[in-house]
């Protein structure tokens, strides 16, 4: 889902419905060269928190109600709006 707040952000969130992310790993999903695949590195989630952060947004993940995950992040619509053009959403 793509929606643009009243404070000046663009919340883009996307969902899943697969086993979600053990309660283990939550703390560290975000953190350099962890990974939950064997054959994982574990640099793509530091690297898009960190690229999110630095464009004044954030980047989070919740588990969904019933199974599954959901990555959520915000950017100011400066940048949002552009994102939500080029992406048809």
């Amino acid at each position: 889902t793509a929606q643009l707040s009243d404070a000046g952000f663009a919340r883009i969130a996307v969902r899943d419905g697969g086993q979600g992310i053990a309660e283990a790993h939550r703390s560290v999903i975000f953190e350099p060269f962890h990974s939950g695949k064997p054959q994982g590195m574990g640099v793509g989630l530091s690297l898009s928190r960190r690229f999110v952060e630095r464009c004044g947004g954030r980047l989070w993940n919740e588990p969904n109600p019933d199974h599954g995950e959901c990555f959520i992040l915000t950017l100011p619509w400066s940048l949002g709006t552009d994102f939500l053009r080029a992406t048809n959403v």
